[in-house]
């Protein structure tokens, strides 16, 4: 009986304790977006694309912007990027060499949602250089505008990492769980005996 509502016990703890993670880094993966677009938008004037492709907010070059992600990551933990479009123009995103993941589009469902549709979005499977993220975007407008979206803002954290945070996590809850479990078949074991020898 103590087995079987302990594994009863374990597999409500699990799923609601991941129910609740990932909520908890949709909405924290939405603040750190958010900050990000209005770490750009602070700056005046519209998003343009320079002769040589680079993106520019008024007088702030987003093309150039590797220390505002570096510093957002840094502080935040997270992955950034900013979409011009579809591309990929600047993230804090790196590969095995230490260089910029950059030009790179995202999805089609993504693209459909944000872009098309002018909405947020969060995915628990975004694959970005063959990594899997839990991803959260927020559309780009130029300013005063909030109809079509000139791009979007990335965040995202690796989902293998932090589904190993959630295990570790887990993993404490089974043993609490078994360790009960233990205690009460024992003190059960005992008042059992008491009783027989009483009777």
């Amino acid at each position: 009986t103590f087995a079987i509502l302990g594994i009863i016990i374990v597999i409500l703890s699990v799923t609601s304790l991941k129910a609740s993670i990932i909520n908890q880094v949709e909405t924290s993966l939405r603040g750190t977006a958010s900050a990000t677009l209005a770490a750009y938008d602070q700056n005046s004037g519209s998003y343009t694309v320079a002769a040589n492709g680079d993106i520019w907010k008024g007088g702030y070059n987003i093309s150039r912007s590797e220390k505002l992600l570096d510093t957002i990551k840094e502080k935040a933990g997270m992955e950034v990027t900013f979409f011009y479009g579809t591309q990929r123009i600047m993230t804090s995103i790196t590969d095995e060499n230490g260089d910029r993941i950059l030009g790179s589009p995202a999805g089609k469902k993504i693209e459909e949602v944000v872009l098309e549709n002018g909405q947020e979005y969060f995915s628990k499977s975004v694959s970005v250089n063959g990594e899997m993220y839990y991803g959260y975007y927020v559309p780009v407008f130029q300013s005063g505008e909030s109809t079509e979206p000139i791009g979007m803002v990335f965040a995202g954290v690796n989902k293998k990492e932090t589904l190993s945070s959630v295990l570790s996590i887990v993993f404490y809850v089974v043993i609490t769980v078994a360790v009960i479990a233990l205690i009460g078949m024992i003190g059960a074991g005992l008042v059992s005996n008491s009783i027989s020898k009483a009777l």
